[in-house]
């Protein structure tokens, strides 16, 4: 999936944060562009996409916990049958 965004949205601004940041941050919110005379409160597509897939992790826990929950209770209760064997 990132292979994808990356080939299909590199290049594209797709917002400003409000707030001021360092120049340090520039590599990190700007990737696949190379333009150093560009505000660094700009960030790129491919950013936010890297931001959202990790800064959404837990609320795809919360989601999809349910599915995990069984089957970590079916491992377990295998595992536990197997040690009494």
């Amino acid at each position: 999936m990132g292979m994808f965004v990356n080939y299909f949205f590199a290049g594209f601004i797709l917002g400003k944060i409000p707030f001021r940041l360092s120049p340090s941050f520039r590599p990190m919110l700007q990737r696949g562009i190379d333009l150093p005379a560009l505000d660094v409160t700009y960030f790129t597509s491919l950013s936010y996409y890297i931001l959202l897939l990790f800064g959404l992790q837990g609320v795809f826990r919360i989601i999809f916990r349910c599915g995990s929950h069984w089957v970590s209770v079916a491992t377990s209760a295998k595992a536990r049958d197997l040690q009494a064997t």
